[in-house]
Order: structure tokens, then sequence, then C-alpha cells
């Protein structure tokens, strides 16, 4: 029997609860993550107190801030303190972070007292560093102890340990010495010393370092995990690979975000924070096409002569802007991966998109320009028009790559305000040169 909504509902009125548990065991926790969400909140606590505790928690992950709370206030405090001490520490203090601050003091009650500590640590590290990202479950070895001892330990700790193919070895202060695989303790002699098979070239970050910087780190280096040491050099947590798949697509979300100017929004979020977000970008997109509007004004004489050019206004500026935006989001997602900065390929960049700018300037401007000519019968407009259109796509290519540079140097996120600024510009550009090469050539458009 496959499980649906349908049929979901039907064994819960029915009570026919050892089937539905049957049947929820069988399917991947992200399915019944979805599934509970097609339903009422009633009939989604009723399926979920069906499931194991195991699984209970990956559901429970799965779900969105606003549904964690849902549920966890439909638990009592054993249900919510089970629920909570079961999720990653990391996790636990964004979720802790997000509710409102009621429920945060209420949730932390719960909590045992030695994961109350640990949850209040976590929230002390500001949000988007490798210190809200990292898990301070991880095997920590002294330098003195033999590989037998290693080993030993390794064995007692494992259960609880995000990771065991990595140790990372520690003198009496907590400093970070180096790091051990799993491999290597166990084909070395069990007397030797675990500080005479480290390595001492272990890679590390600081808790406040950003957990973009820290995925990077870790993937470029190709590490099981990324060590994480407090301002003292002190040990305090690891970032895994799994960390580092949720950074990377919570970055490049909030990077998309950023570019349409809603940054932070969920559809499933409240109507007021979705006002929030847009209307002040709609309000400064709206005072730049003001821009636009100006430079029309400017040649309202030369459109009066001939009404014809009107026509192909949204031509030349449409494809300025998409061209325009093709290269900001490629250069933007580079500046992200480090592939390009202001100083590393910088110049390059801007000569590569400009003559990309030519080329598909050329290639328009041939289309564009017959098409007028065969439309409008004046083959000096189709010349204007694939002047302007050539000119438009060369700015096109120059402001998309170049705008994110240059907020990015001074110190502006490129994600957040180019897409306004890229778009302006090739309106602008395309409206001024198509009407001031008509207003030039005007004579010989009549």
């Amino acid at each position: 029997m496959d499980l649906n909504k349908e049929t979901l509902e039907e064994l819960l009125e029915r009570g026919q609860y050892r089937v539905l548990h049957r049947l929820l065991i069988e399917i991947e926790s992200v399915e019944i993550s979805r599934l509970l969400q097609e339903v009422s909140h009633e009939k989604a606590v009723m399926a979920f107190r069906l499931l194991p505790k195991s699984l209970a928690v990956q559901v429970f992950e799965h779900f969105d801030t606003n549904q964690q709370q849902q549920f966890l206030e439909s638990f009592g405090a054993e249900g919510s303190r089970i629920l909570l001490e079961a999720m990653p520490p990391d996790d636990r203090a964004d979720l802790l972070e997000e509710v409102p601050a009621m429920v945060a003091k209420r949730l932390l009650r719960v909590l045992s007292p030695e994961q109350r500590q640990v949850t209040m640590e976590f929230l002390g590290y500001k949000e988007g560093t490798a210190g809200r990202t990292m898990t301070p479950y991880f095997i920590d070895l002294r330098h003195d102890m033999t590989a037998a001892q290693a080993i030993q330990r390794i064995r007692s700790l494992a259960l609880n340990r995000e990771t065991i193919y990595d140790s990372y070895v520690m003198d009496n202060q907590r400093q970070l010495l180096g790091i051990i695989s799993l491999k290597d303790l166990v084909l070395a002699d069990p007397d030797v010393k675990v500080s005479e098979i480290m390595r001492l070239d272990a890679h590390s970050v600081n808790t406040n370092t950003d957990q973009e910087e820290a995925a990077r780190i870790l993937r470029d280096n190709n590490l099981q995990a990324l060590p994480v040491v407090d301002v003292e050099g002190r040990l305090v947590g690891i970032i895994t690979w799994d960390d580092v798949a949720d950074i990377l697509e919570e970055e490049a979300t909030e990077d998309m975000y950023k570019l349409a100017g809603i940054a932070g929004e969920r559809v499933t979020g409240s109507l007021v924070t979705s006002l929030r977000n847009r209307l002040p970008w709609l309000s400064i997109n709206l005072a730049t096409t003001f821009l636009a509007a100006l430079v029309i004004n400017l040649f309202e004489s030369t459109i009066a002569q001939m009404v014809a050019i009107a026509v192909f206004l949204p031509i030349v500026a449409g494809q300025g802007g998409i061209g325009g935006t093709q290269t900001l989001t490629l250069v933007v997602r580079s500046m992200v991966l480090r592939e390009i900065t202001w100083k590393k390929g910088g110049g390059q960049l801007l000569l590569r998109e400009a003559f990309l700018g030519v080329m598909h300037g050329l290639v328009m401007a041939v289309i564009v320009g017959g098409v007028a000519f065969l439309w409008k019968g004046n083959y000096m407009l189709g010349v204007v028009l694939g002047l302007a259109m050539l000119g438009n796509m060369i700015v096109a290519g120059l402001v998309g790559a170049g705008i994110p540079l240059l907020l990015a140097r001074l110190k502006i996120d490129p994600a957040l305000a180019s897409a306004v600024i890229v778009t302006t510009c090739t309106d602008v550009a395309g409206f001024f040169l198509f009407l001031g090469l008509a207003t030039v050539f005007i004579r010989f458009l009549g």
C-alpha cells in the first residue's frame, strides 16, 4: 500500500495506527516530512507520535522553523526535551534564535543543564560564523597517548561523535597540536606515541571566521572535517562535510534572494516580512526608472518627429538588461566561490566581458537592424537601432562585471545592490544611445 495524504488521513480516522506505523517506517524521513505538511496540524502530530524516536528526530529536522515551533508547542516538556536534545547543537541554536523570545526561554528551560550550557555557548557565537556552524562532538586525543590508548578512546566515544575518521591531538591546555587519522592509528605500533605519528599541518579556523570561508577551506583542501578554535587557540569544535553542504546551499540561496531583493524571505513566511523585504528595493527601483524617463524626456522632440522610434525603445533597453543580468549572475557567483576578485583577474574579466559585449552586440545589431528595415522600410532606422544595440551590449558587459567588483571593493555586498544598478545603467545607456543617434541622424530617418 502506497502512503499518501488520503491514505494517511483514512488510517488515522479508522484508528489503524499499527498499519500507519508500518507504512511510515518504510519511507524516507524527508518524504514523511513532506507528507505531514500536506495534512492538518492535528493529524500531523498524531502521525508524528507513531514514529520511532530516531526517525522522528530526522523528520523534525526537515521542518522549517514555524513547523518546528508548532510541533514543540504540541508536546509537553519531556517530548520537547527529547526532540531538542536529539538535534545537533548548531541547528538547535538556530531554532531558538528564530522563535519568539518567550518560546526560546521556555524551550531552554526544558533542556538538561549540560545541553542548556552547550546551547547557550552556541547562541553566543554570531550567526553565519564557524562557531555557530560547528559541532562540539569530535574525537580529542592527548599528545602523550599511545596508539593503543587512542584507539580505545575512539571506541568509547564513537557512538556519540560526528565522525571518527580523524582525531584531533591537543596538549593539556586544549591547544590544537595536530591531526591523526584512524587508519594511521590502526597501522601504527600500539606503543608508539600519538605525537610521533600525528600530522602537524592541520588546517583550522577561528570561531569568528565566516562560515562560507570555512566551507571553502574544507572543500579546497579535501578535508574530512575542519577544526575550529577559539580566540585563545583552544579546540572547541569541528565543521564536517554535511555542514559544508548546508552552508553552500544556504549561501547560494541567500545570494540568489539578494539579487532579487528578497533576502531572508520564504513562500511560507508572513506577509509583513515580505512587504518589509520587497518594498525598499521596489522603491529604489522605481526611483531609478525615473532616470530612464528623464533621458526619454530629453529627446521628446525627436520622438515627436518620428513616432516609430518609440516602438524600438524597449528592445534596446531589454536586451541590455538581459545581457547585464547574465554577466552579473556569473560574476557574483564566481566572487562567492573566490574565483575572481578586484585584484585577482578583475581587469581580465572586464576585457573579456567587453569583448563578449561586442560579439553579442554585433549579432543582435544585425538581427534588430534587419527587422527594423523589413518592418518599417527604413534602412537608416535599422542602422541607428543596430549601433545602439551594439553600444548597449558593450555597456551591459562592462557594468555587469564592473559593478559587483566595485561594490566588493567598497565593502558592500555585491549580491545586494548590483541588480538595481546594472538594470539602471543598461536602461539609461540604451535609451540615450538610441535616441541620441536618432537625433543626430533624424534628417535621414524621415
